[in-house]
């Protein structure tokens, strides 16, 4: 098998694609990949990192805007009492906190030099379910686009249609809301989501109390056999006595 160096990719879902933003910012594997493709995964908060390699990289990002697990979209999460920040999102079932997906394209825009002006819609697919957005004059051979689709946390099927090399031109920025039965699965989608989270810690809760109840009854046991066995002695002794006394 024939592979071309200059055009190895990285992809990934979920904590697959917050490996494939690590494989870019990592001085040790970043100057391997010409592209990645990170699926419904963004960089955790506070690591909001650079690519290390700033020519010849395409960067593709594809989010479902109402994933709960890993959500795109900045929803101004209070971090961990540090105030609002716009900036930060948080999944709904674990409580992770995320970059959201805009603080990581601009950030590798930035630092792949490209235009400091909001990115512009281009089509990539024919399907309508998804839409994209890329940023202007970025480096010799860098791209940086994201893309969205009305999805949870699973890859979108539309993603496999993106034609990254495609000729950009404008299109709407965001598909259009679910309707009908699909508006019903999304909704269901999501209160099953929140009903899980809250299921969770009771479980949790649960387990924790299970837990108590039993180191509590060990102890007790424990105790009891103690005092059995400091009480034995005066008990031989009676039995003893007690043995004598009817012969």
């Amino acid at each position: 098998m024939c592979v071309d160096p200059a055009k190895v990719w990285t992809t990934g879902e979920s904590n697959g694609g917050q490996y494939s933003w690590e494989l870019a910012t990592n001085a040790r594997t970043a100057p391997i990949f010409s592209g990645i493709l990170p699926s419904i995964g963004s960089q955790m908060h506070g690591y909001r990192l650079p690519p290390l390699r700033t020519t010849n990289l395409t960067v593709v990002g594809v989010w479902g805007i109402i994933d709960n697990i890993m959500p795109p979209i900045g929803t101004g999460a209070t971090n961990a009492g540090e105030g609002t920040d716009p900036r930060t999102v948080v999944d709904l079932l674990w409580g992770y906190f995320y970059e959201a997906a805009r603080e990581t394209t601009s950030n590798f825009a930035k630092h792949l030099g490209c235009s400091e002006r909001l990115p512009v819609p281009v089509n990539l697919t024919t399907d309508e379910s998804i839409t994209c957005q890329a940023w202007l004059d970025c480096n010799e051979g860098c791209k940086v686009i994201e893309c969205f689709s009305y999805s949870g946390h699973w890859t979108p099927t539309a993603a496999a249609t993106l034609q990254i090399d495609s000729v950009h031109t404008p299109r709407v920025e965001w598909p259009p809301p679910p309707t009908g039965l699909d508006k019903v699965y999304f909704e269901v989608q999501r209160a099953v989501m929140y009903m899980l989270k809250i299921k969770m810690a009771h479980i949790g809760n649960r387990i924790q109390a299970g837990i108590l109840s039993a180191a509590v009854s060990l102890v007790q046991r424990g105790i009891a056999f103690v005092e059995f066995l400091r009480g034995l002695p005066e008990a031989l002794k009676l039995f003893l006595v007690a043995e004598s006394q009817s012969e």
